[in-house]
C-alpha cells in the first residue's frame, strides 16, 4: 500500500463480502496473481487497521481477479453476497470505518452468529469457509 503525501495510508476499498472471505482466506484462489495481491492486502489490513471504504463492486482485492473485466466483476453473486452483508450488518455502500471495526461487526453478526450460507451458500469457495 502506498502512502499518501501526508504519511498515512491510503484508505482502501473494500466489497462487504470480502469481510467473509478474508476471514477465511486459505491462500486459494481465482488464480496465482489473485491469490498473492489477496494475500498482501490482508496482510496490510491485519498489520495498519488502515480506514476502508465499503463498497459494492470491484474493490482492492478483486484488481488481480481473471473475473474482472474493465474494472467491472463479472459476478452477480458477488453483487448479491454484497447486498446481503450490508443488510445483516446494517452498513450501507461508501461508509468509512476502520478496517478492525468491520472485521468485527462481521464476526459477530455473521460468521458467529451462524448466517454464512444465508450470505454465499453457493459460493464455489463456501467448503473452504463451512469446513
Amino acid at each position: 500500500m502506498s502512502e499518501e503525501m501526508s504519511g498515512q495510508p491510503e484508505i482502501l476499498r473494500i466489497r462487504p463480502h470480502h469481510g467473509l472471505c478474508t476471514a477465511f482466506f486459505r491462500g486459494e484462489g481465482y488464480s496465482g496473481d489473485f491469490v498473492k495481491n489477496m494475500a498482501e492486502i490482508i496482510g496490510l489490513l491485519e498489520r495498519n487497521d488502515p480506514k476502508v471504504i465499503i463498497s459494492e463492486g470491484a474493490d482492492d482485492i478483486c484488481k488481480k481477479c481473471p473475473n474482472l473485466s474493465d474494472g467491472i466483476c463479472s459476478g452477480e453473486k458477488s453483487d448479491r453476497y454484497d447486498r446481503t452483508v450490508l443488510e445483516i450488518c446494517g452498513l450501507s455502500s461508501g461508509r468509512e470505518m476502520k478496517w478492525r471495526d468491520f472485521s468485527h461487526l462481521v464476526q459477530e453478526k455473521i460468521i458467529s452468529a451462524g448466517r454464512l450460507p444465508e450470505v454465499c451458500r453457493d459460493c464455489q469457495w463456501f467448503f473452504i469457509c463451512s469446513g
